[in-house]
């Protein structure tokens, strides 16, 4: 009786996932529409790791739509609502997984995926933080398939911001939004640990430094 009830209520939160999920997806595409955005005039091109803040994913849904990019995502209820928003907006088949679960066949493909060429989004500090701290996934993905990291910067005003540990970012109607390309970053196949944790900690600071910068530049 227990599991049957627990197998009903698993069903009920993943419809409803779906259902608010797809709404969310189309709502950003009009939403995002009157968005006044500012980038880089070109982007960088081949198979790529983008790695950001969590806080910033749905500036990102907007900004990579229709392009194919795959991304990385918690065995979650948030997980399950991120995938479902993702499908409207042109997005490849999610990654599933976190540190905590699925990880290991998660990260497996996504290096078949990058070295098939496609791009991957990886948010450095989900699922559950400390937000604004980089875990080395993003890292040892780059080291198992030789592709580079592109670390993305992102900030919006006037915004709303949610009350959740991320601190997600959601820009208002007509809100300016900007975002940048930091310098890439690529770990070697036989980097040691130390290597990999100093590499992590650079992604982390020029990240930090990267939308530290956006977001004072929206203050003019």
């Amino acid at each position: 009786m227990g599991k049957s009830r627990k197998s009903a209520e698993n069903l009920s939160r993943r419809l409803s996932a779906t259902v608010l999920g797809r709404i969310g997806g189309w709502f950003l595409r009009l939403l995002g529409s009157t968005w006044r955005v500012q980038g880089p005039a070109t982007a960088p091109k081949g198979p790529l790791i983008g790695a950001l803040w969590h806080r910033g994913f749905i500036c990102a849904a907007y900004l990579w739509r229709d392009q194919g990019y795959k991304i990385l995502v918690s065995r979650s209820h948030d997980g399950d609502l991120i995938e479902s928003a993702l499908r409207p907006l042109g997005f490849g088949s999610s990654l599933r997984g976190s540190s905590s679960r699925g990880g290991t066949q998660a990260s497996l493909e996504a290096v078949r995926a990058l070295r098939k060429g496609s791009r991957v989004v990886v948010l450095l500090d989900g699922p559950k933080g400390p937000a604004c701290e980089s875990k080395p996934g993003a890292l040892l993905l780059s080291q198992i398939a030789g592709i580079e990291i592109v670390p993305v910067g992102i900030a919006a005003k006037p915004a709303l911001r949610f009350q959740s540990w991320d601190r997600t970012i959601l820009p208002l109607p007509f809100a300016r939004v900007r975002y940048d390309y930091g310098q890439k970053i690529r770990i070697d196949r036989e980097a040691s640990e130390e290597e990999i944790s100093e590499a992590t900690s650079r992604l982390e600071n020029s990240l930090n430094e990267l939308t530290k910068e956006l977001d004072r530049l929206l203050e003019y």
